[in-house]
């Protein structure tokens, strides 16, 4: 969508029509939308299989299936899209209707007008219903916690999982409900599996990966995410509202002449670049944004991003090897177990009585009764 359109006034209504719609795609383009709705295309011609997802797509038990994850920002914005006819929207828009785009629910054209089809709000109209909101709720606050999770723990206790989603007030989630909700999540929206008592990303399901993991980050103890963080690392990616990034996000747009949303989209990229960064080494990291970024000087910003760049990784980026903590964070963990230690191990010495016949505490050698217990 370029920007020059997105002040353009909206216009009156195409009529699009979803089966014309459909038959402009490329069969490629249709055979994709056909996987997504899991129908058999090897024996369907073009126009039969623009057909036949055409019918799949107005059947009420399908759209509430799709639409049941979308999150409340992007329902709102369909819902206004509904109520309008042949319109520019704004690159915020945009971003929240391109699921629809994509499903083929919001028409897109050349000129970058979109509207949304005549059987979207056929369809919408029959599912939209206080019970499928309430459900659409409740599914993308699982969604919601499920990216959290893949960020900063990769595996959990679904116990531990479970009190991560019912911090949100009205949400309430136990280890027997999860699969149940779990299992309504579209498969290829659903990243996770459930195996003995714990939930974890399916792409690293290897046993032994995911044992050294828990092995690894049990000093630290596993960090739970507050609702604020929840939603932040979902709409995100990344810590967006700590100081260190937001610090990063305005190095990037002052000093470097970065457009806010490509700021952001380096932030991301820090993150899950530090996310997984073990060993603190930034040299591909600098060496991919000197590459990618035109006003970058070597002398007057290399000192300068180091710096910021160490202050968001030791203090505001939460890494699963750590179990969701920050590295200063395990750093206290670690202090403070040591401390608490040391003080049990002082009052354990406090406590022991020595009897007349053991070994003087005095490290003389004798008994304690011909020691320093003469003096008792």
């Amino acid at each position: 969508m370029s920007a020059s359109t997105t002040k353009t006034k909206n216009q009156p209504s195409r009529k699009p029509v979803l089966l014309d719609y459909l038959k402009a795609f490329t069969k490629d383009k249709l055979i994709f939308a056909a996987r997504q709705l899991c129908i058999t295309y090897s024996k369907l011609k073009k126009d039969e299989l623009a057909e036949k997802i055409c019918t799949e797509m107005q059947k009420p038990e399908i759209a509430a299936k799709r639409f049941a994850i979308m999150p409340d920002e992007n329902i709102q914005a369909f819902e206004a899209a509904l109520e309008k006819k042949c319109f520019h929207p704004t690159y915020s828009e945009y971003a929240l209707l391109l699921p629809f785009i994509s499903m083929g629910y919001i028409v897109s054209y050349p000129d970058d007008c979109f509207e949304a089809v005549k059987e979207a709000r056929t369809v919408y109209k029959k599912i939209n219903t206080a019970d499928f909101q309430a459900r659409r709720q409740q599914l993308a606050w699982l969604l919601d916690c499920i990216t959290a999770m893949s960020s900063l723990h990769l595996i959990l206790p679904v116990e531990f999982f479970c009190e991560m989603y019912n911090q949100k007030a009205g949400f309430e989630l136990t280890p027997e409900t999860l699969p149940q909700l779990l299992a309504e999540v579209p498969s290829n929206f659903n990243p996770c599996a459930i195996k003995d008592g714990r939930i974890m990303l399916k792409k690293n399901d290897s046993d032994d990966f995911y044992a050294r993991l828990e092995q690894g980050r049990k000093p630290f103890g596993l960090y739970k995410p507050t609702v604020k963080e929840i939603t932040m690392l979902s709409h995100y990616g990344y810590m967006q509202s700590t100081t260190a990034y937001q610090d990063l996000h305005d190095f990037f747009t002052q000093e470097l002449n970065v457009a806010a949303l490509d700021a952001h989209y380096w932030c991301q990229y820090i993150y899950e670049f530090e996310n997984s960064n073990t060993d603190g080494n930034t040299s591909e990291l600098i060496q991919k944004l000197q590459a990618n970024i035109p006003a970058w000087n070597n002398y007057s910003h290399l000192g300068r991003l180091s710096v910021l760049l160490q202050n968001a990784r030791n203090n505001a980026t939460r890494m699963f090897c750590l179990g969701g903590h920050t590295p200063n964070e395990t750093i206290k963990l670690l202090r403070d177990a040591q401390q608490a230690a040391q003080q049990n191990t002082r009052v354990g010495a406090k406590a022991k009585k020595v009897y007349p016949n053991d070994p003087c505490p005095c490290g003389s050698g004798k008994k304690y009764k011909k020691c320093c217990g003469k003096k008792h």
